[in-house]
């Protein structure tokens, strides 16, 4: 699923953004396909470093 949307590599990005510290966080851009509409649509997630944990949370952006 690594690329969906706009072949954009999101895993990798986000986990480039997350290990740049232990205080890491911020936001990420991406398009995903929405489950419930079933069309690839935008998609903001915001992302902080907790110890060894990643955290996130998304949403569609129509």
């Amino acid at each position: 699923m690594e690329g969906e949307g706009d072949g954009k590599y999101f895993v990798k990005e986000r986990v480039e953004m997350m290990s740049k510290g232990p205080e890491a966080k911020g936001w990420q851009e991406y398009k995903f396909m929405n489950p419930v509409t079933r069309q690839t649509e935008p998609k903001s997630m915001y992302l902080q470093r907790y110890e060894d944990l990643i955290v996130g949370c998304g949403i569609y952006k129509n």
